[in-house]
């Protein structure tokens, strides 16, 4: 069955033939080429968008996309190809031929129309324009992430200052309690007693060997006696620390309180 007639009916020599339908090889490699480029740039684009929404950037600063069909128009510019190649075989100074001699060589001028219709002018247009577009995208997107990379790096920097003056505190307030805990004077051999007596003067009293077993002696001497044991650190008069008996001693003094030593 013959395929519809899109061509002529009149003969056409080779030459015209590509004149007038404004069909070349070169023609549909380039348009390939658009095609390819406008989808890498389209995967790099909504690359980019994805990145910047992650980021909390507006969706509103994607560019629209125009409704091309770049499966179809990919698909009828490599349906051209072979057509294209074929007649670019024939040769030059050939005779006039028909369309019906065209596709006996192999020409298949339905590929050859279809691409024509799909790849017009306007559609080409569309691409550079919507290539232009997602090239300023781009370039915007591009400009935004390394404005947000600049800001990010400027956090870090800030907060390994923060992370630096803090161990620094830390550091310094490890050594003063290291340093305090050196200069500390423990309790054994550092103790004096306050023992009270009911009706008389307190008095000062050092122990001798075991504290509990010189304490359980003085209870059985005076069932009502008090004692206040005195180390380092220990409170005393007006809420001064108290270091040894001679310095409570003092104390007591000042604050008109009479002790007989022992």
């Amino acid at each position: 069955m013959a395929a519809q007639r899109t061509l002529p009916a009149k003969q056409i020599t080779l030459n015209m033939a590509l004149a007038v339908d404004s069909i070349s090889f070169d023609a549909v490699r380039v348009a390939l080429n658009l095609v390819a480029n406008m989808q890498r740039l389209e995967m790099t684009a909504r690359f980019f968008i994805q990145r910047l929404e992650q980021s909390g950037i507006s969706e509103q600063r994607r560019q629209p996309v125009s409704e091309i069909d770049y499966q179809a128009l990919r698909e009828a510019a490599e349906r051209a190809i072979p057509a294209m190649e074929r007649l670019l075989m024939l040769p030059v100074d050939d005779d006039l031929l028909s369309e019906q001699e065209l596709k006996d060589y192999g020409v298949d001028i339905d590929a050859l129309n279809a691409f024509k219709f799909l790849a017009g002018p306007e559609t080409v247009l569309a691409l550079l324009d919507e290539i232009n577009a997602l090239e300023e995208t781009r370039i915007n997107d591009v400009c935004r992430i390394a404005e947000l990379t600049k800001q990010l790096e400027s956090a870090k920097s800030k907060l390994n200052e923060q992370r630096e003056y803090y161990e620094g505190v830390i550091s310094d307030g490890s050594k003063r309690i290291a340093e305090l805990e050196s200069n500390e004077v423990r309790e054994d051999g550092n103790q004096f007693l306050v023992v009270r007596h009911p009706g008389k003067t307190p008095v000062i009293k050092h122990c001798t060997g075991d504290l509990e077993e010189f304490l359980r002696k003085l209870i059985e001497q005076d069932p009502l006696v008090t004692i206040d044991i005195i180390t380092h650190r220990y409170y005393g008069i007006g809420g001064q620390w108290v270091q040894d008996a001679v310095e409570y001693l003092h104390m007591m003094s000042d604050a008109g309180i009479r002790i007989k030593g022992e």
